[in-house]
């Protein structure tokens, strides 16, 4: 927004008055403002590129918003009420979003904030076809490793089980990955549940739901101990 046009804006909300575009008639308001912006307008005042006097004119009740990177217990809120909304608008069946989905949610850093996450889940309700959304289903962007591999999927090395199907062994398998991680992060935390849920990026109750299911409440569990799929 130009000076100028700061100067006009900051008499229509000190005197309650202004001109139409053209116009020659003063008109009257009696307005509530409420305004909004993602800039450091006290900076942008010491740059002189915002009047300061409309600055403290604006500013009366300041409140702060932070990005929802930094409120990830919000997140399972937002994608319920969005689950909800995008199921009744697409017609689609999808009940719930598992925890391991969650947790991906969780661990993204979201510089669309809620938009974002909003255009996320309604991409994932669009191509869901079972009434669960599952971690597989999120963007490629969601997923992605974030320590600089190029992202490709870890090779099996173990023999093929020709006794179970595919899903028995995928599900298996990602248990197993889980519980190692989950088991290396805790023996760096000294087994602080909050600072090992800050470290995998996810919630902590999150993370307190996935130590019941792999069963490491009590302690981590060595990889030669690990339930054999």
């Amino acid at each position: 927004i130009s000076l100028e046009m700061q100067v006009k804006l900051l008499r229509a909300i000190q005197e309650g008055e202004f001109e139409r575009v053209g116009g020659i008639a003063t008109i009257k308001v009696d307005v509530r403002l409420i305004t909004a912006t993602n800039q450091d307008l006290r900076k942008r005042t010491q740059d002189g590129q915002f009047r300061e006097d409309l600055f403290y004119r604006l500013n009366v009740v300041h409140i702060t918003v932070p990005p929802l990177r930094e409120r990830i217990d919000d997140i399972p809120l937002l994608a319920d009420y969005f689950l909800t909304k995008y199921n009744e608008r697409l017609n689609k069946g999808v009940e719930q979003i598992d925890e391991q989905a969650i947790g991906g949610l969780q661990g993204y850093s979201w510089p669309g904030n809620i938009r974002e996450l909003e255009n996320v889940i309604e991409r994932c309700v669009l191509f869901c076809d079972t009434e669960k959304l599952t971690y597989g289903e999120l963007p490629h962007e969601l997923t992605k490793p974030r320590d600089g591999t190029d992202g490709e999927a870890p090779q099996p090395t173990e023999e093929l089980n020709t006794e179970t199907g595919l899903k028995d062994q995928v599900k298996a398998a990602t248990a197993s990955l889980e519980r190692r991680l989950i088991n290396k992060a805790l023996e760096q935390t000294g087994r602080n549940v909050t600072k090992t849920a800050q470290l995998l990026k996810i919630s902590r109750k999150s993370l307190q739901t996935k130590m019941k299911e792999l069963g490491l409440r009590d302690g981590p569990v060595p990889p030669s101990e690990e339930p054999k799929s």
